[in-house]
């Protein structure tokens, strides 16, 4: 028994290039919601009345600022990602917390979160009180 625990040992201290991957490993796994750096987009709602409004907008540091610099509108938003898709989208300013889902479709970040914080979306629509928030990541000026 003492030789196999030895054995063991010297095993696990043996360097290598670490695990090898086993079948069940995931390789090409999708990436979650990092909103790290600059974002800018569009942020789609349904007014009371039905008809569409889309408003550009810039995401960074938690905030979500619409409009330009001398009107702008400016949201803290936290989105906390529950994975598989799924994420929260927490209204620091208003302490209101609402579900969402989030899909990524080449170096655009779709993220659909329902408003009145009555379940979750289930498609990525801005339509009755779901909220469609279209980003792609700014890349810093060399």
């Amino acid at each position: 028994m003492l030789a196999l625990a030895m054995i063991l040992t010297a095993a696990m201290m043996v360097p290598g290039n670490g695990p090898e991957k086993a079948s069940g490993d995931v390789t090409g796994k999708k990436p979650g919601l990092d909103l790290k750096g600059k974002w800018e987009g569009d942020l789609s709602i349904q007014q009371p009345d039905g008809s569409p409004l889309t408003v550009p907008v810039t995401y960074q540091d938690g905030k979500l600022a619409s409009g330009d610099s001398g009107e702008a509108v400016v949201m803290k938003l936290v989105f906390i990602d529950e994975g598989e898709g799924k994420c929260r989208c927490r209204n620091v300013g208003a302490d209101q917390q609402t579900l969402g889902i989030y899909k990524w479709k080449r170096e655009q970040l779709f993220i659909c979160f329902n408003e009145d914080g009555k379940g979750r979306p289930t498609n990525f629509t801005a339509k009755g009180a779901n909220c469609l928030l279209t980003l792609h990541r700014v890349k810093p000026c060399k």
